[in-house]
């Protein structure tokens, strides 16, 4: 979807654009306070709400007072979420088994207490694939009669 189909859709301003509000309002300024309507016209000037501009201004004037020496407008949509789980030991102990002695993921998400989506996503993200417990022979109609008789 775009932009022009939807018309009250939020736009996440670039680091570029935070720092263009912040330098229009700084000329607007005086001594930290902005005139009336200051804040309207600066929305106007860049297409965001005045909430969005009245946002950067705080944020801005929140990093001066907790000691910064310039106006920090930095996005905050990058720390948000739920913190990930450290599963490091967990994971190097399962990579330490050889690959033919490794148990299946169930067992192993088991034996060392991790959930087994956790185990299979991490063993993704760091690029491991997951290799069987023993080669499988694919059977013939002829073998799988000798097979049965076997058991």
């Amino acid at each position: 979807m775009t932009d022009k189909s939807r018309p009250n859709a939020k736009k996440n301003l670039t680091y570029e654009e935070r720092n263009g509000v912040l330098q229009a309002l700084l000329e607007k300024s005086s001594n930290k306070s902005l005139p009336r309507g200051a804040i309207g016209e600066v929305a106007s000037m860049f297409g965001v709400h005045r909430t969005t501009v009245f946002r950067i201004w705080s944020r801005g004037v929140d990093s001066i007072s907790k000691g910064s020496k310039f106006m920090d407008v930095s996005s905050k949509i990058r720390q948000s979420g739920r913190k990930r789980k450290d599963y490091s030991k967990e994971l190097a102990e399962y990579k330490s088994f050889p690959s033919k002695k490794r148990p299946s993921l169930r067992v192993a998400a088991a034996a060392f207490n991790i959930p087994k989506t956790t185990l299979v996503r991490r063993l993704q993200e760091a690029g491991d694939k997951r290799k069987t417990m023993s080669a499988k022979i694919p059977r013939s109609q002829e073998n799988f009669g000798s097979v049965v008789k076997d058991l």
